[in-house]
């Protein structure tokens, strides 16, 4: 164990930030976009070196098949370099967003549970304590990967997208405009299925899960009581009943998701068939030779998880964005601060 704490600290030695983050307030009465207004310059910059780290290894495939067997070494050496710059690039990009996520998780939390600590006493007495706990956990931990989900899954899919568009449109004009509508008719369907379907699914699993953590909590606090070895076997079989209900509200929005899959799968197996098939006809022709055509359905073909899937993305989106909502309408309606609680010193820390 003291290894590993010693390991830990080398590890903040050379990994952690260099200055100490800064915590700024949040106004719930805001909108909620408002919060994410000071690291603006953080994501745009890591905004921009994804979208030209993605470009690039969409794009890889193709260049790797077409020009890995030509006499001229120099387009080794190119893509080599480019990779390097690119991982350079994605590694300072990296280090700015790291520390803005950890900056904006940080001042969320903070400040989601200094406005719970300053209102009235009052409040509390009529309230869940493990509701609120599992509203803000869930709030915080959105608010860290919201814009994980737009960076790092969303922003990929798009990119390969239009990569993948204008690849295919430079050789002809008309197989490229075919596959370009199709994957966007892809991403258009799954994205309306989850628009219709996730708002439901998400205020469903949170209220369930709410219940489960209304009671787990309510039993770790009987612990500390003489009558909770009485009460045990009651919490036993109420948590048991919540999860059950829990489980079954998870298994449905599981198998809701994937039913939405069904016609856009089959729509991008369609399309790859398409394409094979035009490719192939365009190889016997003459007009394009065998490392082109392979290095292009290769590159097609990688985009299938990141096609399919992205309702399932668009849907952490929205599941986010409604935990980070919840938390808002808590602390609004929670109740009001009538008399100070922290000194002027503490409230400006």
């Amino acid at each position: 164990m003291k290894n590993k704490v010693e390991l830990f600290k080398n590890l903040r030695k050379f990994f952690g930030f260099a200055k100490p983050l800064i915590l700024s307030e949040v106004d719930f009465g805001q909108p909620i976009y408002r919060i994410f207004g000071p690291y603006f310059r953080s994501i745009t910059f890591t905004f921009v070196i994804e979208s030209m780290v993605w470009s690039f290894l969409t794009l890889a495939p193709t260049y790797i098949a077409t020009y890995l067997f030509q006499d001229e070494i120099y387009f080794i050496y190119g893509f080599v370099l480019v990779f390097l710059l690119i991982w350079v690039f994605g590694w300072v990009s990296i280090y700015f967003y790291a520390r803005a996520q950890a900056q904006l998780r940080s001042s969320f939390e903070y400040s989601c549970y200094k406005k719970l600590l300053v209102v009235d006493p009052i409040n509390h007495t009529y309230r869940s304590t493990g509701k609120i706990i599992n509203k803000c956990t869930k709030a915080i931990n959105a608010v860290e990967i919201f814009f994980d989900n737009i960076l790092f899954d969303i922003l990929p899919t798009f990119v390969q997208i239009i990569v993948i568009g204008i690849a295919l449109t430079s050789f002809d004009t008309f197989l490229g405009l075919v596959i370009l509508l199709t994957l966007i008719v892809i991403v258009i369907l799954t994205t309306i299925s989850q628009f219709f379907v996730a708002p439901v699914l998400v205020d469903n699993e949170i209220r369930y899960s709410d219940k489960v953590s209304e009671v787990t909590v309510e039993a770790v606090a009987q612990i500390v009581l003489i009558r909770s070895g009485f009460a045990t076997n009651i919490f036993v079989i109420k948590i048991k009943n919540r999860l059950k209900e829990y489980s079954s509200v998870l298994a449905t929005i599981w198998m809701t998701y994937i039913s939405t899959q069904t016609i856009p799968r089959l729509m991008f197996i369609i399309s790859f068939v398409y394409l094979a098939f035009t490719l192939r006809g365009m190889y016997f022709d003459g007009m394009v030779d065998l490392p082109l055509v392979t290095g292009l359905l290769i590159t097609y073909f990688s985009t299938f998880l990141f096609v399919v899937n992205s309702g399932r993305k668009i849907q952490n989106l929205i599941t986010n964005y409604k935990q980070i909502q919840d938390v808002y309408v808590l602390i609004n309606e929670y109740g009001e601060q009538t008399f100070p609680v922290l000194d002027d010193n503490q409230n400006s820390n």
